[in-house]
């Protein structure tokens, strides 16, 4: 029968446990780690338990051999010197022998290493316990460490006489003091939450782990009664998780039902009244909605000075999205003024490199970019870039998405040369460092491939962009979202090689993996369909490119938000048509000789590419009029609940799509980037 104390026990004995366990924290699923929390809580007290309870404070030897991939193995050697910390309980061994018993030999795929490390117990840090008395697999001099532990790594050698290579590692409260500045700095933001709602934020914001972090709040929603105090932040994280992807119909949908519980359960002058006036003020800006979005600021601004001092994060936060809307109404002064306030404020409260920090320098390049003042705002971009590399994972979304708008402002000065630079420069960081696989080289490849076009060179983008392919399709997890920006390019490439049958096919595909994933009316279906639609223009199919511009109108003028540039765009592609058909109807009146030449005068002239939109990513397209930072967040963060999808194709029609594609690049090389 199991009990709290016997988590240690239980976590020794059951090997599928002890597996099931580890691989949860290893691959970051969430819903296995929400479903062990209270064995983890148990485990984890235990262990803390045996480490107050140790006699000696000497100096620990410990030993844990293992096999690692030799993918993982490299990035240990490139980084002497730095933090490690392991993922979940990390299990280590007084006894050498039994260590390099575990350890065996290197494979093909695989290197042997045995970890030396040297701890210091009278580290806060270190919580680890002596368990030989109570695991089951005695005569191992087992010591287990909790879940957080950080060391140094100190050295890497290969021992010639037991034919292993030893990695040296050494204890240190580094990575727990950072921990401890950053939890005083959120402490305001905890104490109105529970623990559990405020871990789904920092998945979302910190880690970027937008996909897990709806996952999350998913269960937690499915837990919590109806009437838990917790139910707004949910509602609210969910507008949280639509803002990032874009739907903005639906995170004001949610960021209205948190508004309304909180102005029936709390005082008006509550601090999460504001914060919902922020967020919903906030979404109203980035519609577009200018005036609106500066009325829910003032009043969340006249909360926040009954609840916060000048100085605080909060307050810096709404002077921040104030300045934003002021830059959204060309007025730079204020703009400036607002923003470098707020930037004042977060360089007192945060620790010297911190996200908040970085996005706010973002933001006030962003703002010198629409003021054509680009050599201050690549400055200040720049800045971000580099800060949120310090501070932020490696595959974080922020840290693409700053690369992407340095790469936006290049192309913007026309300094197409210079972008390529950039960007060969970091291909060659990234795969030292992370490995060609890793979300960040795939995206600069990608961002490469839009210079190329900026610049004609449309072969060379077309052999990049499959070779791009090749290895999204060949890596877990994939990533859908990568794979339509390919297929988006490849279309276009062959639109301007006049090779309509293939763009077209390119551009079908695409759609298909887009109705997987979003709903029948969600915007991205309804631009590629515009797309489409003016392939077939092109191939002289109108009755088709009419159908197809029609169903993307229908889906622009159902949205909440209607996006009037572009169906003021769509509607000019349907005239033109239209006008096209009736030239075509006039001509057949003539011979067959004069309307085969007219037809061919016809055809050279062609209409007006979308260039600018086809140049943009496809993850941030989906946002067409989104400004260039907003990394949406309340003063209280919470979570999510589950989308309704009017219609989704089943992932089998996904497999079947990306069969389809991997059959089709099967003959492609493997990958040059520095080409």
């Amino acid at each position: 029968m199991y009990s709290p104390e016997k988590a240690i026990y239980w976590y020794t004995t059951e090997t599928f446990l002890y597996k099931l366990l580890n691989r949860a924290f290893r691959t970051e699923n969430i819903e296995l780690i929400y479903a062990f929390r209270y064995f983890i809580i148990d485990l984890c007290a235990q262990i803390e338990q045996r480490s107050h309870n140790r006699k000696t404070s000497d100096i620990l030897n410990l030993y844990r051999g293992q096999q690692i991939p030799n993918e993982e193995f490299d990035k240990f050697k490139k980084n002497i010197g730095t933090l490690i910390s392991p993922n979940g309980f990390f299990s280590t061994s007084r006894n050498e022998k039994v260590a390099l018993m575990y350890a065996g030999r290197s494979l093909n795929q695989m290197t042997a290493v045995l970890f030396k490390i040297k701890v210091d117990p009278k580290l806060k840090s270190i919580i680890c316990g002596d368990i030989e008395d109570i695991t089951a697999f005695k005569g191992e001099d087992e010591v287990l460490f909790s879940i957080g532990t950080t060391f140094y790594i100190d050295s890497i050698e290969f021992n010639s006489n037991l034919n292993i290579w030893i990695i040296q590692l050494t204890s240190t409260n580094d990575g727990f003091e950072r921990v401890q500045e950053y939890l005083k700095v959120a402490e305001n933001e905890m104490k109105d939450m529970s623990p559990m709602i405020y871990f789904g934020s920092l998945l979302l914001f910190e880690l970027g782990q937008i996909d897990h972090a709806e996952k999350y709040f998913n269960v937690l929603l499915k837990t919590l009664p109806s009437d838990h105090p917790g139910i707004a932040s949910l509602n609210t994280g969910l507008g949280h998780v639509y803002i990032k992807r874009g739907d903005y119909d639906r995170a004001l949908e949610y960021y209205q039902i948190a508004y309304n519980i909180r102005q029936e359960t709390l005082s008006i002058l509550n601090p999460h009244i504001g914060a919902s006036l922020r967020n919903i003020g906030n979404l109203y800006r980035l519609m577009g909605d200018f005036d609106q979005a500066l009325i829910y600021f003032r009043q969340a601004m006249h909360i926040n000075e009954r609840n916060y001092s000048h100085e605080h994060v909060v307050t810096a936060m709404t002077m921040e999205e104030i300045g934003l809307i002021y830059q959204n109404k060309n007025d730079f002064e204020k703009a400036l003024h607002w923003l470098e306030d707020a930037l004042e404020i977060f360089k007192r409260v945060f620790p010297s490199q911190h996200p908040q920090i970085a996005e706010c320098l973002g933001r006030i390049g962003h703002l010198y970019q629409s003021v054509k003042q680009y050599d201050r705002a690549l400055k200040y971009l720049h800045e971000e870039l580099e800060m949120d590399e310090l501070c932020l994972p490696s595959d974080h979304s922020d840290v693409i998405n700053d690369f992407t708008r340095i790469i936006e402002l290049y192309k913007t000065m026309n300094e197409y040369d210079q972008g390529l630079k950039f960007c060969r420069e970091k291909l060659a960081n990234y795969q030292i460092l992370l490995g060609e696989n890793h979300p960040r080289f795939v995206n600069t490849a990608l961002r490469m491939i839009s210079l190329l076009l900026k610049k004609h060179e449309f072969d060379k983008a077309l052999d990049l962009c499959k070779r791009v392919l090749v290895i999204v399709l060949n890596i877990l997890p994939f990533d859908i979202h990568i794979t339509i920006e390919c297929l988006q390019y490849i279309s276009y490439i062959y639109q301007m090689k006049e090779d309509f049958d293939d763009s077209l096919e390119y551009r079908v595909r695409q759609l298909e993996m887009e109705k997987t994933i979003y709903p029948l009316n969600h915007p991205n279906i309804g631009w590629s369909l515009v797309c489409i639609g003016m392939i077939h223009y092109e191939m002289g199919q109108y009755a088709v490119s009419l159908e197809r511009l029609h169903e993307a109108l229908a889906i622009y003028e159902g949205m909440a938000s209607k996006k009037k540039d572009t169906i003021k765009t769509i509607q000019e592609y349907i005239d033109r048509v239209e006008k096209r058909q009736i030239m075509i109807r006039k001509a057949r009146a003539w011979s067959p000789v004069q309307f085969k030449s007219r037809k061919s005068k016809l055809r050279r002239s062609r209409y007006d590419r979308f260039t600018s939109r086809e140049y943009t990513p496809v993850r941030s397209r989906s946002q067409e009029s989104t400004p260039a930072h907003s990394r949406s967040r309340e003063s209280t963060p919470a979570g999510s609940r589950s989308s309704s999808r009017s219609h989704l194709a089943s992932s089998s029609d996904l497999d079947l799509e990306i069969l389809k594609l991997k059959l089709s690049l099967t003959n492609i090389s493997a990958p040059d980037m520095q080409s």
